[in-house]
């Protein structure tokens, strides 16, 4: 919220000067619906300003024009859980990041964290030009929300899309197995994998669990590129989700008419965008949508983070339903081996999110660890400052209970490292948060009895 500026009050005759106007995120959209109108009294005054008397006052102004009573704006009630917000902002471990969790059948968003951030109150008001620097030359960018507004190599994360285009297109089956020596050789080139002795010979389910990149970069190259773009597309990545909350980044997913010869030719992207590198980009929201669809069966959701509108009397003048945007029609065995496979990372010996498994609810997901790209010189920034910015991205995106999905999770750690370590812990206590606030929300008041009644005697 901010005041309204001359150019506004030009546009919006509506406005006066002091007043108030959504300038980000919910105010902004909702603006109109949350205003309501100001209040006026009218009074009769003499020529030097001064209030006339009450009969004066009586005759010169009518009673119904006298006091114009303020009308209140109206209430949005928010998807936004308080205690799993909370939860969710005190589980992030890192600098800068995001937090994201989701209804998984419905997509509405429960909890959004975006960090660092700052004090919306200095932005409302009068805020001097030392902190208003402060905040804008800030190289971790606090004004930005990373959830919608930034975008990221997503890593292994996306090792489950690339599942669906083996699976889909038929260059896999669950069963297939590919033998991984640490290493994918294309020509002169050599893509190593995360574990240089090699993994030895792998199934989907257990090249997921373990994250072996040697297996995707196959399928990748034998599938291609494009058709890498169209199930990343499919899923909600390169555009918009549509989320009702300002301006959104598309993100990039390549195809062969968008790559240029000097970035390589198509194979080898499609060997990186196999693991998640390259030129992809894709926003944590964009993850939340993607494995909700995964977690659900296949429905791509529209996500929303207001459940109604009411009146400031509380009746509903408008409630907010779920929104399937479309359908990906993924066969029912492609599925059930890629869940399998997220199942296994989490639940499974040597899944690499197994230390984050939870005891009372089976969880599913995957590990991402994104490469970046270490800062020029020409940052100026100190040594300290420079090795953060040169570490690579964690990701967590898990689902919970792993049967019959209820909520995702997503966990964005920038430069935090190895996505087992610096972002599935994370997630795990947000999942674990949300079920156990679902319990003590399900659990019955205890009735409290009455004090007995004072009695008295008397002893004659």
């Amino acid at each position: 919220m901010s005041e309204v500026t001359p150019d506004e009050l030009d546009d919006h005759p509506e406005y006066r000067r002091g007043q108030t106007i959504g300038r980000r995120g919910l105010e902004r959209r909702w603006e109109r619906e949350l205003r309501g109108e100001d209040g006026k009294q009218n009074i009769a005054v003499d020529a030097k300003g001064r209030e006339l008397d009450k009969d004066t006052q009586e005759a010169l102004i009518p009673e119904n024009e006298r006091l114009v009573p303020a009308t209140p704006g109206n209430n949005l009630v928010l998807s936004v859980d308080e205690k799993l917000q909370r939860a969710a902002d005190a589980a992030f471990p890192g600098r800068a990041g995001a937090v994201m969790a989701m209804e998984a059948k419905t997509g509405f968003i429960l909890a959004m964290v975006s960090r660092p951030s700052f004090d919306s109150n200095k932005m409302s008001g009068r805020i001097s030009r030392a902190e208003l620097k402060a905040i804008s030359e800030d190289p971790l960018k606090p004004m930005l929300n990373r959830v919608m507004n930034e975008n990221y190599h997503p890593g292994s994360t996306f090792k489950a899309i690339i599942s669906f285009v083996g699976l889909e297109s038929g260059v896999i089956t669950a069963g297939s197995s590919v033998f991984c020596g640490g290493s994918y050789t294309m020509g002169n080139h050599r893509w190593r994998c995360d574990k240089p002795q090699g993994h030895g010979s792998l199934d989907l389910k257990h090249a997921l669990a373990q994250s072996c990149d040697v297996f995707y970069y196959s399928v990748g190259d034998r599938a291609g590129l494009d058709a890498v773009a169209d199930m990343a597309r499919r899923f909600g990545y390169g555009q918009p989700t549509g989320l009702d909350l300002g301006r959104e980044i598309p993100g990039i997913i390549p195809d062969s008419k968008t790559i240029t010869p000097e970035s390589g030719s198509a194979r080898a992207h499609a060997i990186n965008a196999a693991i998640g590198q390259g030129e992809i980009n894709v926003t944590p929201l964009q993850q939340a949508v993607a494995y909700a669809a995964v977690a659900n069966g296949g429905d791509i959701l529209l996500p929303q983070i207001v459940r109604r509108i009411e009146a400031p009397d509380g009746r509903v003048i408008r409630d907010f339903q779920p929104q399937v945007l479309r359908k990906l029609g993924l066969k029912e065995s492609s599925l059930a081996a890629v869940r399998a496979g997220l199942y296994a990372v989490v639940n499974e010996p040597g899944g690499t999110a197994w230390r984050s498994r939870l005891q009372d609810v089976e969880m599913a997901g995957k590990t991402g660890t994104a490469q970046v790209m270490k800062l020029g010189q020409k940052q100026k920034l100190d040594p300290t400052t420079q090795a953060y910015f040169s570490r690579d991205h964690a990701w967590f995106v898990a689902f919970a209970p792993a049967d019959d999905p209820e909520i995702v999770v997503v966990v964005l750690n920038e430069h935090g490292g190895w996505g087992a370590e610096a972002a599935a812990p994370a997630a795990a206590k947000v999942v674990s948060g949300y079920f156990k606030m679902k319990r003590e929300d399900a659990a019955p008041v205890p009735v409290i009895p009455a004090p007995p009644l004072a009695t008295s005697s008397v002893v004659q």
